[in-house]
């Protein structure tokens, strides 16, 4: 909102007085669409002849809704608001739709068009430039200039088994993800060589703790107790569950840490007959736009449309297949058209009798597949 009250009002009544000079105001008699009599009339459809003005009014419109919280999307309803959407969707960066006045009767058959095929679109390296967050940012330039999308997920229990894993793939991946509480013989060394090697083939640590409690307790586990999350991996998962105040936990926690962090809030599991579905990922999806700490979200399928969050999608190898815990696999190419940015492989590669060999077909399938959604129409 303004300032204050009088600024406010000044503002306000010089808008008036602009409109009426362009006959955007009426006086008179007239009768809206509903039937109701009314003696002031606003005919706007004449704003787009002067750009100045619609932008000042714009400007004006959002300055009082400025403070509401969660919002993730403008919808400009036809005609004559979309110009005044379309200038704000621009200049706050939140994405918009359009509700038709009809369903159309060729293509996609749509009444409401979203904007969501944009990041889709939109190349790495200039969704980089709109990153929040720090992380997402060296993220996506990272997934540019090595020409992979390779989350690997290390779920091994012994350390030199993962550390030989991170040497040899290092080279073709952007992340390297753990569950560091299934490993059998963790100790600080490891931790250190572990960050050596990330160093060394730039590439980002992410432990995949999903943190899901209140926000005090996840402060403490993100810092606090053996692993000492906070001090050595540059990305955790957590859980919407608990609601916005667990990231307020997790950045409680980074006060005494000098590099940049990120969260990725799990919107979707690939799990079968997970519950994250319907409004829960919705949910989700606000949490991580409302936080510049969140540097993406995990699901399934593209359901956010902000340029500067990654989606990441676990469950991922060259054939569609399931395993008998429920986990369920689809190819790179259907992920990546399911909206997928990073693409998470486990056991595709752990399990592979040549893994560096695993590694590169998954990184050349990946990256076809990114650079195919770019250019199809």
């Amino acid at each position: 909102m303004f300032k204050n009250s009088n600024a406010m009002e000044n503002e306000l009544k010089e808008l008036a007085i602009a409109l009426y000079e362009i006959d955007a105001v009426k006086f008179g008699e007239f009768v809206t669409k509903v039937g109701l009599k009314t003696p002031i009339y606003f005919d706007l459809r004449v704003i787009i002849s002067h750009p100045k003005l619609m932008v000042r009014l714009a400007k004006t419109l959002w300055k009082q809704a400025e403070e509401a919280s969660g919002i993730t999307q403008i919808c400009g309803v036809p005609y004559t608001a979309l110009p005044l959407a379309t200038l704000i969707s621009a200049d706050t960066n939140i994405p918009m739709l359009i509700k038709r006045k009809e369903v159309k009767s060729y293509g996609t058959k749509k009444l409401i068009e979203v904007t969501e095929q944009l990041r889709l679109k939109t190349p790495f390296h200039v969704r980089a430039g709109k990153a929040r967050n720090a992380v997402s940012a060296k993220l996506l330039n990272l997934m540019e200039a090595k020409q992979s999308t390779i989350c690997l997920a290390a779920d091994l229990t012994k350390a030199d088994e993962i550390l030989e894993l991170a040497d040899l793939t290092g080279p073709h991946i952007v992340i390297l993800k753990t569950h560091v509480d299934i490993i059998e013989d963790f100790s600080d060394d490891f931790i250190k060589r572990l960050k050596e090697l990330a160093k060394k083939h730039d590439f980002l640590l992410m432990e995949d703790r999903k943190f899901a409690d209140i926000g005090n307790t996840v402060s403490l586990q993100y810092q606090k107790g053996i692993y000492k999350i906070a001090e050595w991996t540059d990305l955790v998962t957590i859980h919407a569950i608990a609601g916005p105040s667990i990231v307020d936990g997790l950045k409680n926690s980074l006060k005494d840490i000098n590099e940049p962090r990120g969260l990725f809030v799990v919107a979707e599991m690939s799990s079968k007959e997970a519950l994250t579905t319907g409004e829960y990922a919705q949910n989700a999806v606000s949490i991580a736009q409302n936080s510049n700490l969140v540097s993406g979200l995990v699901c399934q399928s593209n359901i956010f449309t902000s340029l500067g969050l990654v989606q990441l999608t676990p469950g991922v190898k060259l054939s569609k297949s399931s395993d008998d815990l429920g986990q369920q696999y689809n190819t790179p190419e259907s992920v990546v058209n399911s909206g997928a940015d990073v693409a998470v492989v486990g056991r595709g590669i752990t399990e592979a009798q040549d893994k560096l060999s695993a590694t590169l077909e998954y990184k050349k399938e990946l990256w076809s597949a990114y650079l195919k959604r770019l250019s199809d129409e």
